[in-house]
């Protein structure tokens, strides 16, 4: 048996070429999947984006509709920075509290 030379008749370089190319085009497939991973990482992020300004559009919404109703209202501000007594809304949102109807 000669060195070099496998069962069926290959020669090492012929082998060595066989694994660059599979090497190659694992090294294709992965830089392809990757473009896809990052397309639908900027898709996802662009329906976040769109989730979050159409609610903040129900939220204004809901909250002039809320306005036009009836009952009394005061709009509260915020005493300082620190002490926020809104909970999780932002500053820049506006907040009204409405006065207790008794039902009769």
């Amino acid at each position: 048996s000669s060195v070099g030379v496998s069962s069926r008749g290959e020669s090492a370089a012929s082998i060595a070429a066989a694994a660059n190319q599979s090497t190659a085009t694992a090294h294709a497939l992965q830089a392809r999947a990757d473009q896809s991973l990052l397309v639908g990482y900027s898709e996802i992020a662009a329906r976040i984006t769109r989730k979050r300004k159409l609610d903040d559009a129900v939220s204004k919404l809901q909250m002039e509709r809320n306005l036009a109703g009836k009952g009394a209202r005061v709009k509260i501000k915020p005493r300082n920075e620190e002490e926020d007594q809104f909970g999780e809304v932002e500053q820049k949102k506006m907040v009204y509290k409405w006065k207790l109807d008794r039902k009769r």
